[in-house]
């Protein structure tokens, strides 16, 4: 989960049906009736994207487990070896150039991004 959208369109709203006081017992039992199919339509609308989220973050865990044991298992086949193995690593850390292009974009953060990986003394 990445917290509450910013954006207040991407919540659903329900109406609200409010019941008059001033009817007539048959017409306030129906009404009343209709309010709770109304609820029950709801509930069960929230508790279906509910399942839903759940579902996904589930298969999200799943696939970070699965990555987790595939780089352990890694691991541990080098665990004891004698012989010398070299490690290659994807370019997604900072960069001396992307931390310049940064110090030079945005000069606070930049800085402080220099500072924080100790390039500068």
């Amino acid at each position: 989960m990445k917290g509450i959208p910013e954006d207040p369109t991407k919540y659903q709203q329900y109406d609200l049906n409010l019941i008059s006081t001033d009817l007539r017992h048959e017409e306030l039992v129906h009404q009343i009736a209709e309010s709770l199919d109304y609820l029950q339509g709801v509930m069960n609308d929230v508790f279906s994207k509910a399942e839903s989220r759940v579902k996904t973050n589930r298969d999200r865990l799943a696939q970070v487990q699965h990555r987790a044991k595939v780089a352990q298992a890694k691991v541990d086949h080098l665990k004891g070896r004698k012989k010398a193995t070299q490690v290659i690593l994807a370019n997604k850390l900072p960069t001396l150039l992307s931390l310049m292009l940064a110090s030079v974009l945005f000069p606070k953060m930049g800085m402080t991004l220099w500072r924080n990986k100790n390039l500068i003394h």
